[in-house]
């Protein structure tokens, strides 16, 4: 990065793939089809970027918002700013537009937290839209602890 002293230097550079799962909040399963639960990222420093699509093969009555499992926990900072937000496209999904879902994580989690964003807050109920072939792409960017 330029100079010679230890705050120039890039130490911490990782990339690869991690294997995700989907659970929804309250009750019920989601399994994944095979091979189809892969996220790859690039973590640089305490920055995390991720990207990946998971496909769904049997949802099982699920109920409650999408968990979306992460291969880094995520910071807890100061005042808010530990807040991310993601970039979701939720296909086939059983009735809600693709447009409706919206996601988040939390500070000091390792969950990727996906939502039906069909009124005025985040609703709760976006497991209920999962159903076999439904697919999700994600691209997130966050720090990590």
């Amino acid at each position: 990065l330029g100079g010679t002293g230890t705050a120039n230097k890039l130490t911490d550079y990782e990339e690869g793939t991690s294997t995700a799962d989907l659970n929804p909040s309250t009750s019920g399963s989601i399994a994944l089809g095979g091979n189809e639960n892969r996220l790859a990222y690039v973590k640089i420093g305490n920055w995390v970027n991720i990207q990946g699509q998971v496909n769904i093969n049997v949802p099982s009555s699920p109920v409650g918002f999408l968990k979306l499992t992460l291969p880094f926990t995520s910071a807890s900072l100061d005042e808010n700013s530990d807040h991310a937000s993601a970039s979701v496209f939720v296909n086939n999904p059983v009735s809600a537009n693709m447009n409706e879902f919206v996601a988040k994580i939390a500070p000091s989690t390792s969950e990727l937290r996906i939502y039906l964003g069909d009124a005025t807050s985040a609703q709760e109920d976006s497991a209920q839209q999962m159903r076999s072939g439904t697919s999700i792409a994600i691209s997130v960017s966050y720090r990590t602890t």
